[in-house]
């Protein structure tokens, strides 16, 4: 399973879902009252990604980059659950997938919807010509 397409003759991918982006926020953020969140509220907060370079780091990043808006990190993490883990710990805001903070219940952190359009699409990849099992 991937975020992002596998560009090989020898491998198909088939989109699986979609999900859109979220703001997520330590518990107790001034920006936690907010119903939605804009890029915009986000830029002068202390922001944790993942490095722009990084197909999923440059999916974080588009809402800001289309807003005219240079993320710049305060901290990275290489995963999700790190950068949910460190805005957890009350050092800093992110932007995440929805699917990395799906769980009903996760003390410590504020999920708010996005007000710019955005999200990623996951996609199963698999050798080409060769049937998934009923498992996949």
């Amino acid at each position: 399973i991937m975020s992002s397409l596998i560009g090989n003759a020898g491998i198909e991918n088939v989109k699986l879902a979609e999900a859109r982006l979220v703001a997520i926020l330590p518990e107790g953020h001034p920006l936690a009252t907010r119903k939605v969140i804009s890029v915009h509220d986000l830029a002068d907060q202390p922001l944790i990604g993942v490095d722009l370079n990084d197909p999923y780091g440059a999916k974080l990043a588009a809402p800001f980059i289309a807003a005219g808006i240079q993320p710049v990190h305060s901290m990275r993490g290489r995963f999700a659950q790190t950068v949910v883990s460190l805005v957890r710990h009350g050092l800093g805001v992110a932007l995440i997938d929805a699917f990395s903070v799906a769980e009903v219940y996760m003390p410590g952190l504020v999920r708010r919807p996005l007000a710019e359009p955005s999200g990623v699409t996951v996609y199963v990849a698999h050798k080409k010509g060769r049937a998934l099992s009923g498992f996949a």
